[in-house]
């Protein structure tokens, strides 16, 4: 996990992500979360999950690194990897039995929406900002309330979760 850190914090693991020099959401990036989230979700002394940047820059992400989706950088092998990491991890946080965070600190767009979205709740920095920039170029995006349909119900946050 290079480029993914866990700090625990009171029962909650803290996932900062570390990919200077904006967080662009690679297929190394997507896949360090998801196996931080896979170790988070092993260990029952966890309570919850806070998804955040370790960056000093204020951005949370760029969004999805571009070059996965560029024909000169990648292959159909590659390719399929990184939207099946991507949309695995997607799934495990939206059905997570962990209260999940997203501790968003300035930009946000795309994947790291996508991420925002599958967690339980948002907590945005008065600077922040948020949204699925790929819908006006076209690019079609499934948003939570189309998940029951395919990968079923999220789970409701365990009361004894609930910040006091």
């Amino acid at each position: 996990m290079g480029l993914v850190s866990i700090d625990r914090r009171n029962g909650f693991a803290v996932i900062s992500m570390n990919h200077p020099p904006v967080n662009a959401m690679s297929l190394e990036l997507w896949s360090d979360l998801l196996d931080a989230l896979e170790e988070v979700e092993g260990d029952e002394s966890f309570r919850g999950a806070i998804f955040a940047s370790g960056l000093k820059k204020n951005v949370y992400t760029a969004g999805i690194d571009l070059r996965e989706l560029s024909r000169k950088k990648t292959n159909e092998k590659r390719l399929t990897k990184f939207w099946v990491t991507l949309t695995t991890f997607l799934a495990k946080v939206y059905r997570s039995r962990l209260f999940t965070i997203a501790a968003v600190r300035g930009q946000c767009p795309a994947g790291g929406c996508a991420l925002a979205l599958c967690c339980d709740y948002r907590i945005l920095t008065s600077d922040g900002s948020i949204g699925l920039n790929e819908t006006r170029i076209g690019i079609p995006v499934s948003s939570p309330d189309s998940f029951p349909a395919h990968i079923g119900h999220q789970f409701p946050p365990p009361l004894h979760a609930t910040p006091r």
